[in-house]
């Protein structure tokens, strides 16, 4: 039986959410490794037992967390290995690997071996070339289990020599995410492809960009989605196939989220949408 209270553009709310969410290794967690690159020990490791600002989710010590980099003397970048892993309230839980390119440029477009050079003449990097090459891993929220299969960036992070980065670039992600439901469970085998248009975040610390902490951002992220359904239980909807237009805003402490017209809140620390 249908349910009309369920549409394709809920399960797609929940699983672009998914794409963007920080606990969960979404684009604003790739924005959270820009931020840390300016910090003194520049991508880290997420360690400890005590949950990061804001956020529900703390690193899973059954797995831990590992970084791991390699300087490229050739072309003066850095290519940055990270694996994750995530546990918090309401059986959340993620982990994910990524392989990014980063490049430090100064305000002359030279590029420098790291973010702050202290040879003469002493220099700070004003932009970050920042690319993912590959990433894969999993998440599971309240609403929603995901398999990243794919996943490739191009970013421009200007301003990082100053106290607020703005973030532009694309993103594409590939997987397949299960949607659950009162009424029924859904499999979605999805493709997103995305622009990041003008995203501010403060510079330091990394959770500055999410819904919880207490510092606005700005910026759009507009894409297209597209998904094929199976059911596995309940028949909650008619399409076995769509594409949506999306667009995601940031600001004011909170993210909103257009799908194919439907409005939605967008929570952007553990990736999970609600319905205006």
């Amino acid at each position: 039986m249908v349910d009309t209270s369920i549409n394709s553009n809920d399960d797609a709310a929940q699983s672009i959410a998914n794409a963007v969410g920080e606990d969960n290794g979404g684009v604003t967690d790739q924005m959270g490794d820009m931020a840390d690159a300016t910090g003194s020990s520049g991508i880290s490791a997420n360690v400890g037992s005590v949950s990061p600002e804001g956020s529900l989710m703390k690193s899973d010590g059954t797995v831990g967390d590992s970084v791991s980099k390699t300087f490229n003397a050739s072309d003066t970048s850095w290519t940055v290995y990270v694996t994750r892993s995530r546990a918090g309230l309401f059986g959340r839980a993620g982990g994910f690997m990524r392989t990014y390119y980063m490049k430090f440029i100064d305000q002359n477009g030279v590029a420098l071996p790291r973010y702050i050079t202290t040879t003469t003449p002493a220099d700070t990097a004003s932009t970050i070339l920042f690319m993912t090459l590959n990433g894969s891993g999993y998440t599971v929220t309240r609403f929603a289990s995901t398999h990243l299969l794919t996943l490739s960036s191009n970013f421009t992070a200007s301003g990082t020599n100053t106290p607020v980065i703005t973030v532009n670039g694309t993103f594409t992600r590939t997987g397949t995410d299960t949607i659950k439901t009162a009424s029924g469970e859904r499999v979605l085998n999805y493709t997103l492809v995305a622009n990041v248009q003008n995203v501010t975040r403060p510079r330091t610390p990394r959770y500055g960009v999410v819904a919880r902490g207490p510092r606005a951002t700005g910026g759009t992220i507009t894409g297209t989605y597209t998904a094929t359904v199976t059911v596995l239980k309940g028949d909650s909807y008619t399409e076995r196939s769509f594409t949506k237009t999306f667009t995601v805003t940031f600001g004011n402490d909170t993210g909103t989220l257009d799908v194919g017209g439907a409005k939605f809140s967008c929570d952007l620390q553990v990736g999970e949408a609600s319905a205006l």
